[in-house]
């Protein structure tokens, strides 16, 4: 039961608005594994780190990433 109020609270917090595609932004396909995308999820965090990366917009994007990497983690997927 709290599994399932849990998923509807989810899925109707979007992220970051019906503009926001989470495989598109972290370049995997809806049927990626998790491995894959703790893999790219990583690699990209490191490379967009508003610590490391100064472009203006690399906190926005940085934020988009970790966003992405959580809905598609394995307890969010499990929902639907």
């Amino acid at each position: 039961m709290v599994v399932v109020v849990l998923c509807v609270l989810l899925a109707g917090s979007s992220p970051a608005g019906p503009e926001m595609d989470p495989y598109k932004i972290l370049g995997v396909t809806p049927r990626a594994s998790q491995a894959e995308i703790k893999k790219v999820y990583k690699r990209l965090a490191k490379e967009w780190h508003p610590d490391k990366n100064k472009d203006p917009g690399a906190e926005d994007m940085f934020i988009k990433i970790t966003k992405s990497y959580e809905v598609n983690s394995d307890n969010y997927r499990t929902c639907f």
